[in-house]
């Protein structure tokens, strides 16, 4: 193997999100790898192997340095610095005897561990104080001097600051307008300075992986649209954005998702699975594609058991959607109504019935007599069985009553589909017709169309 690049340090700053720090120079063993924890104090920490996971080893393109380890922990925060360097030990391990193989590789290996000390030297001097060429200077006098300058500048810093406030105080005693104007100026720094605060703050606010809604009709610098398309590395076939400015938000929907809410493809396409790839970073390399959340046509809903209490306001069992499910999605734009959805409808007959005229004639006639009043039992007993709680028919009658002579006591009908229409047959009769709801229904509530982005 060879060396084709001068690097063997590599630093990064922390933003509260990213967990996987690439470098680009060999490292053969994980003995050879310094991973460095800076704070916001400058403070320095060396990581033990315990507490970071690595690949590419031997690899001469060098791999991905992945802090906390398994991203598990707390992750590297804005003003904190992470840094991968290779440190191999100085020393000469190859031993070539007289009239034995004499390998090239091993030669070739040898030189390669020489090349990674001279580099690792190299980068420490370039960190270090160097004298010219020319000097007859000592060091440690040099560093004495320094330490003397520096105590010279800051008694002649206090100095000038003292000589600073007599002038000051000679300008207030002496030019009140001056004075005026100068807090006219800090008051006007002051403000430039909240203002300043308060954008740095808002922006502050928008991490990875927050939406917006929007009424703008083209897409914002640094967002994605919520389109339920996918999204990975140069190389993955992504069809939402191809690009590594997407590897923030691939890790945190890896993270926080199912395969059933936000599936993961393989570059070509295909379906595979977050166990299958082990985690973000393996996936990731593997310029899988990650699909985003697809709120084409869709509201909003906060998540049932937010906090870690249901508050069953979004059940399954009434709204088919599983609440408490992270990217769990339902609802119909329109509905047909069944069943007992539509309510009952009730309808009553009375137990006498008047005909209208002409009479009733015929051999039942003649048997009735001009049936022109409500008819009781005893016309009834003339009919049939004159039992009440039966319905009797005496056949068509001269066409006077089509449908024949019926009569029951009082009674009511009670349907679970929707009444269509209602009419009075002769006699007073009411006549209901039952028919079952073939329309739908307008299922949507009062909505403005706009769009939603999502924070890369």
């Amino acid at each position: 193997m060879s060396l084709t690049t001068t690097s063997n340090k590599v630093q990064y700053n922390g933003n509260g999100v990213a967990i996987n720090f690439g470098y680009a120079f060999r490292i053969d063993l994980i003995t050879d790898v310094v991973v460095v924890y800076t704070n916001t104090s400058t403070v320095d920490t060396i990581l033990t192997t315990a507490e970071f996971d690595i690949n590419g080893l031997g690899d001469d393109s060098g791999g991905i340095v992945t802090y906390p380890k398994g991203g598990i922990g707390t992750k590297l925060q804005v003003g904190e610095l992470i840094t991968i360097t290779r440190s191999v030990p100085i020393t000469q391990t190859t031993d070539i005897t007289n009239q034995t193989s004499f390998l090239a590789e091993v030669v070739e290996d040898s030189i390669d561990k020489r090349t990674m000390v001279e580099q690792q030297l190299n980068e420490l001097i370039s960190r270090c104080f160097v004298m010219p060429v020319g000097s007859t200077l000592d060091p440690a006098d040099l560093f004495i001097q320094i330490q003397a300058y520096v105590t010279l500048a800051g008694a002649s810093a206090a100095a000038a600051l003292i000589s600073e406030n007599n002038a000051a105080q000679s300008v207030l005693d002496c030019q009140a307008e001056v004075v005026l104007a100068h807090n006219e100026a800090l008051a006007a720094a002051a403000s430039a300075l909240a203002a300043a605060a308060s954008a740095l703050s808002i922006s502050s606010l928008v991490e990875t992986a927050d939406t917006k809604h929007t009424t703008r009709g083209t897409l914002s610098t640094g967002w994605i649209w919520a389109s339920g398309k996918t999204i990975g590395a140069v190389g993955s076939n992504s069809t939402e954005r191809e690009n590594a400015d997407t590897e923030d938000l691939f890790t945190i929907y890896f993270d926080d998702y199912t395969d059933t809410e936000l599936p993961i493809l393989t570059s070509a396409g295909g379906a595979t699975t977050r166990v299958a790839q082990t985690n973000a970073a393996t996936a990731w390399a593997a310029n899988c594609q990650m699909s985003v959340p697809d709120l084409r046509g869709r509201s909003l809903v906060g998540r049932d058991d937010m906090g870690g209490a249901a508050a069953s306001r979004i059940t399954v069992g009434e709204s088919l959607i599983v609440g408490s499910t992270l990217g769990a999605s339902g609802g119909v734009e329109t509905h047909l109504l069944a069943g007992l959805e539509s309510g009952s409808a009730v309808h009553s007959h009375g137990n006498t019935i008047v005909f209208a005229n002409p009479a009733i004639t015929g051999s039942i006639g003649s048997a009735l007599g001009n049936v022109d009043a409500p008819l009781d039992n005893n016309v009834g007993a003339q009919l049939g069985n004159g039992v009440a709680a039966n319905i009797y028919s005496c056949g068509d009658l001269t066409g006077v009553v089509t449908s024949g002579i019926r009569w029951a006591l009082a009674h009511t009908h009670t349907s679970s589909s929707l009444i269509a229409t209602q009419g009075t047959k002769s006699g007073g009769v009411t006549d209901n017709t039952v028919v079952a709801a073939t329309n739908k229904h307008q299922n949507t509530q009062p909505s403005y169309i706009c769009n939603i982005m999502i924070k890369l």
